[in-house]
């Protein structure tokens, strides 16, 4: 069975526009997924990982605690689970039957979730041979994009529910709120971020592409990610798929005076340094 290719990046970061890509050059994600276009199995499986020790997306902090011994244990649940019924999530039906044993499939496969950010050494630990991609962007619109996202969650949750006391004094499991209220603060936003991308640049093995760029010369990053997943690709496809993406998203915070604003509080922190967004070009004069 061949090792999958594995997408890491922080929530709101290009991860499901690279995503789609893949897939129309012939990457298999998954058939069951979500509007994100994140592998079900994968996803529920991540989850059921960060429960575990207490962690969730939005508060990722208690798994860096997790020892050896948890560790070995959900690798061998998953080994367990990929070897039952339940695998039929991910590969569907057809490919179920097709595959009756795993080891036996040769078609280039991988999911994306940006969970696999905090738990990429259980993945490592189980496929030592999977080609790891890495998208990041820039703190501001991603942090002002689930800011945005939570804020919206809120109000439809509120907006949904007639609160009677009879019908839900039970506390019915369809009144409990998901939402995140920690990415509601830009700043608190910014710190979780950070976590995601600290984290995943550690990743010596994984293809890092950064999402500006990816956007700005799109034609010559899709060729380097090609080339490393060993996809054989046309020029003419990767001119296709290139012209798909729009450039116009590559700093959109930069005619917003609030969020250039909290960008100068945080512009010269030594991971925007690192990262080259320490001197953004495009804001230039704006609102001085």
């Amino acid at each position: 069975m061949k090792d999958p290719v594995i997408i890491i990046g922080m929530h709101r970061s290009g991860t499901s526009m690279l995503t789609k890509t893949l897939q129309q050059a012939g990457l298999f994600m998954g058939e069951d997924r979500d509007p994100n276009d994140e592998s079900l199995f994968f996803l529920e499986f991540n989850n059921w990982i960060l429960e575990q020790v207490h962690a969730t997306w939005d508060f990722p902090e208690p798994y860096e605690y997790a020892n050896d011994t948890i560790k070995k244990y959900i690798i061998d649940i998953y080994k367990a689970r990929v070897k039952s019924k339940a695998i039929q999530k991910y590969w569907g039906i057809k490919k179920y039957i097709k595959y009756t044993k795993l080891q036996a499939i040769n078609i280039p496969w991988g999911w994306k979730d940006p969970r696999n950010s905090l738990t990429i050494d259980i993945w490592k630990s189980i496929y030592p041979n999977a080609k790891i991609i890495h998208i990041y962007r820039n703190p501001i619109d991603v942090a002002y994009s689930l800011k945005q996202r939570a804020l919206e969650e809120e109000h439809n949750f509120i907006k949904q529910k007639n609160f009677n006391p009879k019908k839900y004094q039970l506390l019915e499991r369809n009144l409990r709120y998901t939402g995140s209220f920690r990415i509601m603060d830009m700043q608190h936003g910014y710190e979780l971020w950070k976590h995601y991308v600290s984290k995943s640049m550690k990743e010596m093995q994984a293809l890092h592409i950064k999402y500006e760029e990816l956007l700005s010369h799109p034609k010559d990053q899709l060729t380097s990610i090609f080339n490393y997943l060993g996809i054989d690709v046309s020029q003419e496809q990767t001119i296709s798929f290139s012209q798909s993406f729009n450039q116009n998203r590559k700093y959109a915070f930069i005619n917003n005076k609030e969020l250039v604003d909290f960008y100068k509080s945080i512009q010269n922190d030594p991971i925007m340094k690192d990262l080259s967004y320490d001197k953004i070009e495009e804001i230039g004069n704006n609102f001085e």
